[in-house]
């Protein structure tokens, strides 16, 4: 057994040398190659930005594609940790699985929806080899601790702003493996000037309730690999 190795992956953090950051708008990406890394990760981050796609582009999501490779000859266990916090009437952080397509994640929500400003979701596909686990709390430092020592979290939610996703799992020597995260948000009112609000182009499709982030969260996972396609098609097109 060795001796875990946590890092907040932060540039204050991890210091000089340790990450890349890349950009091409709708898309970035980090990679952690540096040598403080025993396996090495790289996260795609991308919003469905679709030149002519006024559905897809209108919605209020953010995908984040992870990739974690094992260089070493020695089996080797690794987690990510997904944070977030709802400072928008958040007061509860809710499960959410669904055993048929993979999905495990969280909702933060209000106990009074009527008078929330946003529910947002964070949520991941459970791909072969893998383990995610949830969590909540009053602070981030409390997550941080539990993650820390057990490289999991305790599936426990409650009455908390802040909540948490976890995905888990053991690489061979040499393995690489991929999975999605997501986070999604439902604000559906957008405050124009002298009350003059209307209501967000995506709430055509998913309704206009503002307790939808996770149908959104769901519409992601689904259809990732589609998305990204849409996206390098059309950079392609300039690029070449």
């Amino acid at each position: 057994e060795c001796e875990a190795i946590v890092k907040r992956l932060d540039a204050q953090t991890l210091g000089p040398d340790q990450a890349r950051y890349y950009s091409l708008f709708p898309k970035s990406w980090v990679d952690y190659y540096g040598s403080s890394f025993t396996c090495k990760a790289k996260v795609t981050q991308y919003s469905p930005i679709i030149p002519g796609d006024y559905r897809l582009t209108s919605y209020p999501v953010g995908i984040y594609e992870w990739e974690i490779s094992n260089p070493t000859d020695k089996v080797c266990e690794i987690s990510i940790m997904f944070t977030w916090r709802n400072d928008f009437g958040g007061e509860a952080v809710v499960p959410v699985t669904e055993d048929k397509n993979g999905f495990t994640g969280i909702k933060l929500v209000s106990m009074e929806p009527d008078k929330s400003d946003c529910e947002f979701s964070i949520g991941c596909e459970k791909v072969k080899g893998t383990q995610v686990t949830y969590a909540s709390s009053t602070d981030i430092d409390t997550l941080y601790e539990d993650f820390s020592k057990k490289g999991s979290l305790n599936n426990s939610t409650g009455a908390h702003k802040i909540g948490a996703i976890c995905v888990n799992a053991r690489l061979k020597p040499g393995q690489l493996l991929k999975f999605p995260m997501v986070l999604a948000w439902d604000m559906p009112i957008a405050e124009g000037f002298k009350d003059n609000d209307w209501y967000r182009e995506y709430t055509r499709y998913f309704g206009r309730s503002g307790t939808n982030s996770w149908s959104i969260a769901r519409d992601a996972l689904i259809n990732t690999r589609v998305w990204e396609s849409l996206v390098d098609s059309w950079q392609a097109e300039i690029l070449n």
